[in-house]
């Protein structure tokens, strides 16, 4: 069955006003009254998943659970050595004390300052089995303690960001 032209040309001019009023009054209006979210808000939402999903404790791609971790690591893969990697998780283990929350606040930047100065996860990774040799506690459960959550995100976020593994 076919329809009449002029029939198929008010449909399609229909469509396409609901279209037009779609993208130029009511996306806007629900963006704007926060009913959806706006590009940037989905991205950051995005990253933040993604830095909960790779940094999960056990997970194969997570920097936190070192054997996993290097279970994929490329042969040749560039790691730190045993003196920095000891160094390192010191002062991470140092900059927390759950007695003084003055301290505990002022702190975490030297944890933020060790995660700078690493180059790439696979570096943080080996700090973490290093930590975990040491002070017998895993380094993500350490952290959880120290930051709040939306610190945590924003360090995870921050370690996500490094490449994995540098091959050299």
């Amino acid at each position: 069955m076919k329809l009449p032209a002029i029939l198929n040309e008010k449909l399609l001019s229909r469509a396409m006003l609901g279209v037009g009023v779609y993208f130029a009054i009511v996306k806007p209006l629900l963006t704007k009254f926060n009913i959806v979210d706006t590009k940037e808000e989905k991205a950051a939402k995005q990253k933040v998943e993604a830095s909960k999903l790779a940094t999960e404790s056990g997970a194969s791609d997570s920097p936190y659970s070192w054997a996993a971790f290097f279970s994929k690591a490329p042969k040749d893969v560039l790691i730190m050595n045993n003196a920095s990697a000891t160094q390192f998780a010191k002062t991470i283990h140092d900059s927390y004390n759950g007695w003084n929350w003055f301290t505990s606040l002022n702190d975490s930047e030297k944890v933020l300052g060790v995660l700078s100065a690493m180059k790439t996860q696979s570096q943080f990774s080996w700090v973490c089995k290093k930590f975990f040799e040491m002070y017998s506690t895993s380094m993500l459960e350490y952290l959880k303690q120290m930051f709040s959550e939306q610190g945590l995100i924003e360090f995870n976020l921050k370690l996500v960001q490094k490449p994995k593994y540098k091959v050299g």
